[in-house]
């Protein structure tokens, strides 16, 4: 087990928290979800929850990009992370455990970036927004 992804694991909680705060019900769930197994794989590293773990996470990216396409500049800062994120994987993650960890930091980074430009913007219908 690795500590440090473990750690970094946690930090979909403040996705999740985030999400609430701004009203996205939908990406609550995902959060939710990836947050779970994320923490039961890198607790146990146990290879069946690894593929759970897994197909939460492409899931939830692929639901999480359909549902917050939007036009807007923390829109297309996302999607170059997650462009990172996919180059970082497939080049670096079985050769240190560090580049898997910066995966959770700016995956939740991106997460933050699709939900506020939702918000930003009139006709994303994923984040209600709140009345004052």
């Amino acid at each position: 087990m690795s500590l440090i992804t473990l750690y970094t694991s946690t930090l979909f909680g403040l996705s999740t928290l985030y999400a609430f705060w701004r009203n996205c019900e939908p990406i609550i769930i995902c959060c939710a979800a990836t947050l779970i197994t994320s923490l039961m794989y890198h607790a146990t590293l146990n290879k069946t929850l690894r593929y759970i773990d897994m197909f939460t996470v492409h899931m939830s990216m692929l639901y999480g990009i359909y549902m917050l396409l939007v036009h807007h500049i923390y829109f297309y800062m996302a999607m170059f992370i997650v462009l990172y994120m996919a180059t970082i994987y497939w080049i670096y993650h079985k050769k240190n455990i560090m580049y898997h960890a910066s995966l959770h930091i700016v995956g939740n980074i991106a997460i933050m970036l699709c939900i506020e430009a939702c918000y930003l913007v009139d006709h994303c219908q994923t984040c209600y927004k709140k009345m004052i």
